[in-house]
Formats: C-alpha cells, sequence, structure tokens
C-alpha cells in the first residue's frame, strides 16, 4: 500500500511509524506487527533482495539483534541500534550505542559511525548535548561524517525554524566549503530564503556560478537572491541567463514573471 505522508490520513501514519524520510517501506506481518523497514533508495536489485532478505527474517532486527547478543559485536550492536533509530525508538537505541561504544576492537571507521549515530540520537532526546556532538564532528577530518552530521543539523534547525542556528552552522561549514559550489549555492538560497545576510548570501551564489561555469540552477539561486535584496532588474538579468541556456525551463520562466511584477 502506498502511502501519501501530505495527506491527512498519511501523516496520521506517519506519526504512527515515526517515519522520519521518504522513501520509507515499512514490512508488516499478518498482525499488523513491523518486521523491518527501508530507509531511502538507491538500486533496484539491492532493493529486491534485502526484501526477499527480510521475507525470511535476513537482516532484520531481530536476526541482528539474535546475532549481536551472540557474538558481541560492536559491528553488529551498531547495525541493532541503526535499526532502532530508523523506528524512532531512541531509547533503545542509544542502548545498543552504548554495547557498541564498548567493543574495544571497533576500527577507527567504526568508531566514527558510532559517534555519528549518537550526535542524531541524542539530537532527539537531549538537543543540547547532540548538537555539541554533531558540531564536534563536523569540525573533524572525516569529510563524509563532517556532511552527514551537517544535513543532521540543518535539517533539525529548519524543522525548529531556528534562523540563527541555521546561519550558525552554514558558516561554519563556510570556513571548509568555501570553494564547494554546490554548498554555496545551498547556503546562498537557504540565506535568501530566510532573508538573511544577503550580501553574504549574493557572494556565495556570485562565486557559485563562476565556478559552476553559470549553471541555470545556480543563476536562478543568485537571481533569487537579488529579488530578496530588492534589486528586481538585476534578478530578471541573471535569470534570463539561465532561460537561455534551458528556454523550455517553465520554472525560470515563472522566476522571471516573478521579478518582473
Amino acid at each position: 500500500m502506498k502511502i501519501d505522508t501530505r495527506k491527512e490520513d498519511g501523516k496520521a501514519l506517519r506519526e504512527k511509524y515515526a517515519i522520519r524520510g521518504v522513501p520509507t517501506v515499512v514490512l508488516l506481518d499478518r498482525a499488523g506487527n513491523e518486521i523491518d523497514r527501508i530507509v531511502g533508495y538507491e538500486k533496484r536489485d539491492a532493493w529486491v533482495k534485502e526484501i526477499l532478505g527480510y521475507a525470511f527474517n535476513v537482516g532484520t532486527l531481530a536476526d541482528l539483534k539474535a546475532q549481536a547478543d551472540e557474538k558481541k559485536s560492536g559491528e553488529l550492536f551498531f547495525k541493532v541500534a541503526m535499526k532502532y533509530y530508523d523506528r524512532g525508538a531512541y531509547a533503545d537505541s542509544s542502548a545498543y550505542i552504548g554495547r557498541a561504544k564498548s567493543d574495544q576492537a571497533n576500527s577507527e571507521e567504526l568508531k566514527g559511525s558510532i559517534a555519528l549515530l549518537e550526535g542524531e540520537c541524542l539530537l532527539q532526546t537531549e538537543p543540547d548535548k547532540g548538537k555539541k556532538l554533531l558540531r564536534d564532528i563536523m569540525a573533524g577530518s572525516d569529510k563524509e561524517k563532517a556532511d552527514a552530521a551537517f544535513e543532521d543539523l540543518a535539517g533539525y534547525y529548519r524543522k525548529k525554524k531556528d534562523h540563527d542556528g541555521t546561519v550558525s552552522i552554514f558558516k561554519e561549514m563556510l570556513l571548509k566549503k568555501g570553494d564547494d559550489k554546490d554548498f554555496l549555492n545551498s547556503y546562498a538560497w537557504t540565506l535568501a530564503e530566510i532573508g538573511r545576510e544577503l550580501e553574504s548570501a549574493a557572494e556565495a551564489a556570485r562565486k557559485a556560478v563562476e565556478l559552476s561555469k553559470e549553471d541555470p540552477q545556480i543563476l536562478d539561486t543568485l537571481a533569487e537572491v537579488y529579488f530578496k535584496m530588492g534589486k528586481k532588474q538585476l534578478a530578471a538579468e541573471t535569470i534570463e541567463k539561465a532561460i537561455a541556456k534551458e528556454p523550455e525551463d517553465e520554472y525560470y520562466k515563472e522566476q522571471r514573471a516573478k521579478f518582473l511584477e
């Protein structure tokens, strides 16, 4: 059964099953009890293989718990903690994070993954502790985990409508990703959305436009920033460049109409 989480009945089910993002597939037994879930979607073959595995209790929460309790493995405890986190069972997740951390044989990579999950879990239960841990990870040398910690914090502040927090973490990350066109674009668009520090947003967007060799989507961001600054003519001139590159794109034409109102 496919559920639209934007509709009222979908919202109720989203709450009931603690759905954090879409797509999420929740597998239930005949009694309505959750067998397991798949969060996100990568490749069809892997997705089908995982579904079939769950049908035979391979890789499910129950299966991993049994393996972890038998082998006392930090990696398995971590996988169980992940399963609980995906279900919104943060107390259970925290308990298994503690067990995972106690394994002295954990690799540095696994230690980093456990710390990230701990930060994500604390963000839900003890936000101040979670924010501190995730900021520490953001400041670390592991790029992949720093990016993940940033996305977690950005999502948290966005949901809370905490614009000061949003600006703060974007500026912190800007020190590390000042030459990343995609980050600069996201930074500029976010500031435009919340109407904060628009001069800084324009500077970031102009740099992203240059680095991307005038990518239409990034031109659109720059145009939006100009519009929020009250520079409607400059916004219209900038979106015209995006339209010239993608003349059939209706969204860019709608943007132009908005700027010229």
